[in-house]
């Protein structure tokens, strides 16, 4: 498990009244920047430490903030934050969330039971159990962050935009695969299409998460 709580922090002092650094202090989440790439950053390392250490990489559970306050979190994450770093830890081949602390509030709840109610249903919970995610680069948006899953005849695409200013314009994603038909949207209902061969939408907001299932073409 990781356990990263990034939201409404202050990563260099603390309140302590000591400075946060890679070897002293205590900030709420330590070696964080105060933002959802923490989340993946945590689990890139875990990742690393592991092909290190020659270990099969073992089983990883995220464990989201939802919950603020003793001085050291200012506030809750929004649901787009919450949604946007479960994401991010599945992109990484988490396969359960776990979150900390309950009751939450309202708003959290209800996005973590919405999210729920996709990821533990098929077809993406076969995606998300399948395996590890390979992860794919977009030219020109390299703030994006997304992974894909094979699993017989159909591919997930999750695609995440971190950042906290909207991406305007279209956005083409090359994909690894040849697909034939977008089956689903199965999280974020933006407008994604396939042409030619690339995964396109126009414009993807701040902190939005999409699931985008394909169907894949087969050799006669």
């Amino acid at each position: 498990m990781e356990d990263v709580y990034p939201i409404g922090i202050n990563g260099t002092f603390s309140k302590w009244g000591t400075v946060c650094n890679a070897t002293l202090g205590d900030c709420g989440c330590d070696n964080c920047g105060g933002g959802v790439l923490d989340v993946s950053s945590r689990l890139d390392d875990l990742a690393q430490y592991e092909e290190w250490l020659g270990r099969w990489p073992l089983p990883k559970f995220h464990n989201p903030q939802v919950f603020h306050g003793e001085d050291y979190w200012a506030r809750d994450p929004t649901a787009a934050e919450a949604v946007a770093m479960n994401a991010l830890a599945f992109n990484r081949g988490a396969t359960g969330i776990f979150g900390w602390t309950w009751p939450s509030s309202d708003e959290l709840f209800n996005v973590h039971s919405e999210m729920a109610g996709v990821v533990t249903n098929a077809p993406v919970r076969d995606f998300l159990l399948s395996g590890r995610p390979e992860r794919l680069g977009v030219k020109g948006h390299e703030i994006l962050d997304v992974a894909y899953w094979i699993v017989g005849e159909r591919a997930m695409v999750s695609v995440v935009n971190p950042g906290d200013d909207a991406i305007e314009g279209p956005v083409s994603i090359g994909l690894p695969i040849s697909a034939k038909a977008i089956d689903a949207v199965a999280l974020g209902g933006l407008g994604w299409q396939l042409q030619t061969g690339r995964l396109t939408v126009n414009g993807l907001p701040a902190m939005s998460t999409s699931f985008v299932i394909l169907k894949i073409k087969t050799a006669n």
